[in-house]
């Protein structure tokens, strides 16, 4: 029995083992090509290392694993991420995310959600890039010991409510950061940081909060004697002052950073930009010699730098502070310039910007033509831009709801795979449990065909038992058969010797004596005969109930283990039913996730709606706009008279146009905050 129940055993681990060599064969070969795929992304050959990723890719199917499975998904994601395919890149991470999450390991689970977050963060779905870091922070807790991690994900954080003008947000991460970085002694990350709740705190116009933060900030170089540093802070304090409107503050400032550019080796970029801020501020200040000089200053590094954006930007403050002195002439000189500077960068918002300005000092010399027609270039370039932002902006919501369809669809389509794997797993299970089933059938059958053959076999040794019986009883009725025969013959030869007795009682006294012991030895000869046949019948005996008694129990031992198998198939099939019932609750488990997933995308489809409307309005406020700007055309036409009436009426004549002193101020000053607030990027 316990043979037969080897060869069962032996037999299902050579089948089992059939399969799991195939499967390790696949994995091996699997692993070899993800090797090769990181060596070709380690030399940065991403055609190369996708793909060979790719084939990877496709024989994970033939594999159970779902921890390689994720590893493979997660390095496709990486190669196509760098290779710049963003949305290959989505797909395969979102596949890794699922093969950890079946596998309920969180912190492999979490790095995935980083790396989706990132993806969505280079594509500027920055809500998205939310949703998935704050997945990872819930996956994969903060704790003392992962700081780094902590870190990282608040960095991000922070940019992503940046970038989504969520300032007051963005000010709480990063001031988070700040205290963490500052309790541990991360001077570099402390600096950094400072300067993120800067910017955060300038988007909200908290300019002497800003300020204040530039002060630390300014203690902290001081310390270290890094003046270069200094003198940049400096300079970004002056910009801050700019916007408080303390333009005295910030020449203070701006002078400070420039007595410190003898002390360190400078960009050319850095003086121009401070000579610049300074010149402005002296500009509106009233020192306007000491502006025209700063401001040529920076001048003369620009054309040294052959920069042409940058040449338009400082002839175009040139060109204002020239016309705020009443300077028409090198004012229209310097906007040419300006003008030309802008046409060769190529940069739309400088080109407007300086049409504008050359528009306003064309006016200005009563050249009302060529303004208009300047003018106008301002105005279509604006308009184009208008329109080049809100197509970008459509085309960049459009991507980030093509993305999320994309995303939900392939989550329903990894939800529809695991509701088939489900399913196979099912039918696999019964097919085992089938087979488990034949199997003890067949066991079952062979085992009765045994004791067939056992039942046979002990009715041969009974009938060979009563056959030796029934010789032995013979041979005990010819032995005594022969012991009569035997006493017959003593008793005749006893007779004839008392015949002869009396004839020869001396002579045969000896021989008698002699025949007597011969008598006696001989009995003794056949009664150990006897015994000796009698314990050979009884050893026999002994051998065929000693025979039977083992059958018997041999027989009771099978039929135990026969009951014991049966339950064992019982249990069994019990675990099977409850694995059943857990295999249909996750089936409805996923349906209900795929119900959710449908009324999301009711939800897209609605904000997709809700974003076209609201772009028609902004069309309509852009017609209406322009239809403003052709009524004040109108009307300046019809408040001065035409020229063929003044022709008529005054053959020599000419028209004085001249708007109010006070609009030319309020134009200089905006064009020079506007210039301060780009320059004022350190």
């Amino acid at each position: 029995m316990n043979r037969r129940l080897l060869y069962i055993f032996s037999l299902l681990l050579i089948l089992s083992g059939r399969i799991f060599v195939a499967q390790a064969q696949d994995s091996t070969f699997v692993i070899e090509l993800y090797l090769k795929a990181h060596e070709h992304f380690k030399q940065k050959k991403y055609e190369l290392a996708s793909e060979e990723i790719k084939k990877a890719v496709n024989l994970l199917h033939e594999i159970p694993s779902d921890s390689l499975k994720g590893l493979i998904y997660a390095s496709a994601g990486d190669i196509y991420c760098q290779a710049g395919k963003q949305d290959e890149a989505l797909r395969y991470f979102l596949r890794s995310a699922d093969s950890y999450q079946k596998l309920a390991d969180s912190s492999s689970l979490s790095g995935i959600q980083i790396q989706i977050a990132h993806v969505y963060f280079q594509l500027e779905a920055f809500e998205k890039s939310l949703e998935y870091f704050d997945l990872a922070m819930k996956n994969y807790p903060y704790t003392s010991s992962d700081f780094d991690f902590w870190s990282s994900v608040q960095e991000f954080r922070a940019a992503s409510f940046f970038r989504l003008q969520d300032y007051g947000r963005a000010e709480e991460n990063y001031l988070q950061l700040l205290e963490q970085y500052e309790t541990k002694g991360l001077a570099d990350k402390t600096i950094a940081t400072l300067q993120n709740v800067a910017d955060v705190l300038g988007k909200q116009k908290k300019y002497t909060d800003v300020i204040t933060i530039h002060r630390k900030m300014m203690s902290t170089f001081i310390a270290k004697a890094q003046p270069q540093r200094i003198a940049e802070i400096s300079n970004n304090i002056g910009y801050n002052h700019v916007l408080l409107g303390d333009f005295q503050e910030a020449k203070l400032a701006f002078l400070n950073a420039e007595k410190l550019l003898s002390s360190g080796n400078y960009s050319p970029d850095f003086k121009a930009t401070l000579y610049a801020n300074i010149g402005i501020c002296y500009q509106n200040t009233g020192d306007v010699q000491n502006a025209k000089a700063y401001l040529m200053k920076s001048l003369k590094i620009r054309e040294e730098e052959q920069n042409s954006k940058e040449l338009a930007i400082i002839n175009n403050i040139i060109d204002l502070t020239y016309f705020r002195s009443d300077d028409l002439f090198n004012a229209l000189e310097y906007s040419q310039e300006a003008v030309e500077a802008a046409e060769k960068s190529g940069d739309a918002n400088l080109m407007s910007q300086n049409y504008k300005t050359y528009s306003t000092l064309l006016q200005a010399t009563e050249d009302h033509e060529k303004a208009l027609r300047i003018y106008s270039k301002h105005l279509l370039i604006q308009d184009s831009l208008l329109r080049s932002e809100r197509q970008e902006r459509e085309k960049l919501d459009e991507r980030i709801l093509e993305l999320e369809k994309s995303e939900k669809e392939l989550k329903l389509k990894i939800a529809d795979e695991n509701v088939k794997d489900i399913l196979l797993e099912q039918l696999r299970l019964k097919q085992k449990q089938q087979e488990q089933e034949n199997e003890i059938l067949k066991n079952k059958n062979q085992l009765q065909e045994s004791e067939k053959l056992r039942i046979e076999q002990s009715l041969h040794l009974e009938k060979q038992r009563n056959e030796a019986f029934k010789r032995s009883k013979e041979m005990e009725a010819l032995e005594q058969e022969k012991q009569l025969k035997e006493k017959q013959l003593q008793l005749q030869v006893a007779k004839e010797k008392e015949q002869a007795k009396a004839y020869e009682l001396l002579k045969t006294e000896k021989e008698k004596q002699q025949l007597e012991l011969q008598k006696q030895e001989l009995t003794l000869e056949k009664q150990a005969e006897r015994q000796k046949r009698f314990g050979w019948m009884m050893s026999l005996a002994l051998i065929i109930i000693a025979l039977a008694v083992f059958t018997l129990v041999h027989t009771k031992k099978k039929n135990r283990e026969l009951r014991f198998q049966k339950s064992q198939i019982e249990l069994k099939n019990n675990e099977l039913n409850t694995k059943n019932e857990e295999i249909q609750a996750q089936a409805q488990h996923l349906q209900e996730a795929n119900a959710e997933l449908t009324a999301k995308n009711e939800d897209i489809s609605a904000q997709r709606d809700e974003l076209h409307e609201k772009n028609i309005k902004i069309e309509e406020q852009s017609t209406q706009i322009i239809s403003s700007i052709q009524y004040a055309k109108r009307i300046q036409e019809a408040v001065l008279p035409e020229d063929e009436n003044l022709v008529e009426l005054l053959p020599s004549h000419f028209v004085f146009f001249k708007p109010p002193r006070h609009c030319q101020r309020r134009l200089l000053l905006g064009q020079a905050i506007a210039k301060i607030h780009l320059c004022g990027r350190c």
